[in-house]
């Protein structure tokens, strides 16, 4: 050029030079400190429109695609392959959800192949020649996403969605017989269809929580605060329906919560963002793991920049509360649950919106675990007050702690606390020591919060 000139560009991709084969670093770092155990990728409503032959081989040799359920476009840089390469970065084992919506059952089972067959197969060869000879393993596999819902591409009846499922079950057995199905579940009708038509061959069965969503923004933020932490006491009632439902027919089926997270999306309610999704999400835990079996896996919505996890904002990444508590649940030792009998203070709330009432949820929930070889245990409890410290005793049977606790707990200063780019550490984990007397504990739980206490064995 010899003057001013406007120069177009098709594609161009400029990293860090401390970028992690793509990926950010503090991302990366943030999600394998969290040792988060399972990824669910591409989506989400995502899904339903989503080829996976136009995300591999070289990327400037992808095409351009309109994403359909975001109304954008969707350059496909990240394939298979590099969602794979992420979950190995993290440490995080692969979920694919496959396109049931526009999507055949012949190319889920290429995918399939294209994952887990041999070098020497079809796919196999097509993913050696990328550059992985060695299969990938998944194991999970999910299919399609809610086409119960008219928003979804290929939306559809129970009875069409039963059909669908035997067929893509059928088609991708074939290529892997060792791989784990999860059906797309949604309430008790839809279900019911399903499990009619399909019990000789459904494993799994998959429900999304998604809470808050139409809660008008002038309600009392108090109010919705106490729906969205209270939730989880009502959800056991909604996950024994469909898990009894289920079993009648599937004795060894399971519920897998592959979407989860509270969508009021309003920055002057309790949301996703701030300290009640970590209180919401850490209640959905204990009441999971009380469900003796029941429920599988749970797949938080979502990782990045969507829903509560993490944040990127100007080059900085910082957490939201939930991935706090999620951090803390999951580094902690304690692996089996023990009995708690709980004695305290209950709540009630009337039903807003689309979040059920209930009667009688704890303020205090107490979860207790012990570790493979039985000399910690781990007390996990939540005060959902919104303002007031409860003060608690734990009594120990059966163990014989230490005199000496870790306490790490997660506290709002408000029911809005949030992260932000200018404060991203305003809600984040404090620890402390704790004195135990004898077989007693005796410590003032603080409000808005999530707290581990790890006890070792007195010696």
């Amino acid at each position: 050029m010899t003057g001013p000139a406007a120069i177009w560009i098709d594609q161009c991709f400029l990293f860090p030079s401390d970028c992690r084969d793509g990926w950010d670093p503090d991302i990366v770092r943030m999600i394998r400190d969290s040792r988060l155990p399972l990824l669910r990728w591409p989506g989400g409503n995502f899904a339903s429109g989503y080829h996976w032959k136009d995300g591999i081989g070289p990327v400037d040799d992808r095409p351009i695609r309109l994403n359909r359920p975001w109304n954008m476009p969707e350059p496909n840089h990240v394939g298979t392959d590099e969602f794979m390469r992420f979950c190995e970065l993290v440490g995080a084992k692969p979920m694919i959800c496959v396109n049931a919506g526009d999507g055949t059952p012949e190319e889920a089972a290429d995918w399939v192949e294209y994952c887990n067959g041999p070098a020497t197969s079809p796919m196999g060869k097509r993913r050696a020649a990328n550059g992985h000879p060695e299969p990938y393993r998944v194991q999970y596999w999910e299919i399609g996403n809610e086409l119960y819902g008219q928003w979804q591409i290929g939306h559809c009846s129970a009875e069409e969605y039963a059909e669908r499922y035997r067929q893509f079950v059928a088609a991708m057995k074939q290529r892997d017989p060792s791989i784990r199905f999860i059906a797309n579940g949604n309430d008790l009708r839809w279900n019911r269809v399903l499990v009619e038509r399909c019990a000789d061959i459904l494993q799994r069965v998959s429900v999304h929580t998604l809470i808050g969503g139409g809660i008008s923004p002038q309600t009392d933020p108090e109010k919705v605060w106490w729906s969205v932490v209270g939730f989880p006491w009502a959800y056991q009632h909604q996950l024994r329906a469909l898990s009894g439902q289920l079993r009648r027919r599937v004795p060894a089926g399971t519920v897998a919560i592959t979407e989860l997270q509270v969508f009021t999306n309003r920055p002057k309610l309790p949301n996703n963002a701030g300290i009640a999704e970590a209180l919401f999400w850490a209640g959905i835990v204990h009441t999971a793991v009380r469900a003796d079996g029941e429920v599988e896996l749970i797949t938080h919505s979502a990782l990045a920049n969507h829903g509560g996890g993490l944040r990127k904002v100007r080059q900085v990444v910082f957490a939201n509360p939930v991935y706090w508590a999620r951090r803390m649940y999951s580094t902690q030792p304690g692996r089996w649950p023990v009995a708690v009998r709980l004695e305290g203070p209950a709540f009630s709330a009337k039903r807003l919106h689309n979040l059920p009432g209930f009667q009688n949820a704890p303020i205090v929930d107490v979860m207790a675990l012990v570790d493979d070889a039985k000399k910690t245990l781990v007390l996990l409890a939540i005060n959902r007050h919104a303002d007031k410290d409860v003060p608690t005793v734990f009594q120990f049977e059966g163990f014989s702690p230490d005199r000496t606790a870790r306490w790490q707990f997660l506290a709002g200063p408000d029911i809005l606390a949030a992260n932000t780019l200018h404060e991203p550490d305003r809600v984040s984990v404090k620890v402390e020591s704790l004195t135990v007397s004898g077989r007693q504990l005796s410590i003032r739980l603080p409000p808005r919060s999530v707290s581990v206490i790890t006890l070792p064995a007195r010696p």
